[in-house]
């Protein structure tokens, strides 16, 4: 994060971009409804994994959502928004910056579940063999 937002920095210092503190504001109508739509389908997936899943797959799921979001803030500010604003490369920065950052929390949760699961299946082999043990002839 600390990455992108320095690239964030030099990119808007090299293109005069403006950095205000302001609401995000919708190129259109439909770009609107996309980003609520998406929004709302991340409220339930977030109440169904906090139901279901560990409190990583959420943050899985948090960083899913900010690079699909970014990503089309990305793409609606490229094709319909003012060219000379240059907001579309500030998103596509943030974009590949939350991207990484998803796929990296993505590995770390699923490698982390695996790892779990071989280390848990290897002891549970480990004590159940020196029970039997004795059972089978082996001194």
């Amino acid at each position: 994060m600390v990455g992108t937002l320095s690239l964030d920095i030099l990119i808007r210092k090299k293109h005069n971009i403006v950095f205000g503190i302001r609401l995000y504001k919708p190129v259109n109508n439909t770009h609107k409804w996309i980003e609520n739509t998406l929004l709302i389908v991340f409220i339930f997936s977030v109440l169904i994994a906090a139901l279901s899943l560990s409190y990583i797959a959420i943050y899985v799921l948090l960083f899913c959502f900010l690079t699909i979001l970014m990503s089309i803030r990305t793409v609606m500010e490229y094709k319909k928004g003012i060219e000379e604003e240059k907001e579309y490369i500030i998103s596509f920065v943030w974009a590949i910056g939350y991207s990484v950052i998803f796929i990296g929390s993505a590995f770390l949760c699923f490698s982390c579940s695996f790892w779990y699961s071989l280390l848990a299946s290897y002891v549970k082999k480990l004590f159940d063999c020196s029970r039997l043990g004795t059972d089978r002839g082996i001194t």
